[in-house]
């Protein structure tokens, strides 16, 4: 029980309850300080907790069957065919138990840190293999597009080749067609003076010359240049 002590601290003067100044302050027996009203306050309230609802007798005693805090009553009445040992007997066997728990429980955190290790180690196993397939697929694609540019080239040195070719020949059949105007040209102005000309020796001696057209090419075979290309 607590008891009046002028031997408190001077220094420590708020309760640890109320975290007022003290009032009215009395030293439990394990040394501590508390307001008087605080500690009585909060020893009862432990103590409410403590007592039987239905008997209002202190719970002292642990029912194994329905693992609830008993009185003495409890055992006499709806508890009477129950095991029912001191909260203290059980409180040690459940001590007991917790030797055994902390282990396990101890053993099943160090699982799943080890869970957790596996998992990050399967996640770096996994971006290691995911960087390697991207490099290999980057180096497969450069290569490809290098291959793709190379073949665009040389499709258009190819045409660029053909489409020169065309234009030569082109060029050098359009010479041809405008010496052969040039000469027809020619040959129809001779004709049409010899056409004229009133001396019968002159046009009968010219007309053997000048009945047929120059040589030309038969250029109905021209129009297939365009699909060389």
């Amino acid at each position: 029980m607590a008891s009046a002590n002028t031997s408190w601290s001077e220094d420590n003067v708020s309760c640890p309850i109320c975290l007022d100044v003290f009032s009215s302050p009395v030293t439990t027996p394990c040394g501590h300080n508390f307001c008087k009203n605080c500690i009585t306050k909060h020893w009862h309230e432990q103590m409410v907790g403590r007592m039987c609802k239905k008997h209002d007798r202190l719970l002292e005693l642990f029912c194994n069957t329905e693992q609830v805090f008993v009185c003495q009553f409890c055992t006499e009445t709806e508890h009477k065919f129950h095991p029912v040992v001191p909260i203290k007997e059980e409180y040690e066997v459940k001590l007991a138990e917790f030797g055994e728990i902390v282990p396990a429980v101890q053993q099943m955190i160090e699982e799943r840190k080890q869970k957790i290790k596996e998992i990050k180690d399967t996640v770096k196993r996994s971006k290691a293999d995911a960087d390697r397939e991207i490099a290999d697929g980057v180096q497969i694609l450069t290569a490809l597009m290098r291959c793709i540019e190379k073949c665009q080239d040389d499709l258009n040195h190819m045409v660029n080749e053909r489409l020169k070719t065309t234009e030569k020949q082109a060029e050098d059949l359009i010479k041809e067609l405008d010496q052969e105007i040039e000469d027809l040209t020619n040959r129809s102005s001779e004709v049409k003076q010899l056409s004229h000309t009133k001396d019968h020796f002159h046009f009968l001696q010219n007309f053997r010359f000048l009945k047929d057209p120059p040589p030309t090419r038969d250029w109905t075979t021209v129009e297939n240049l365009y699909y060389e290309i």
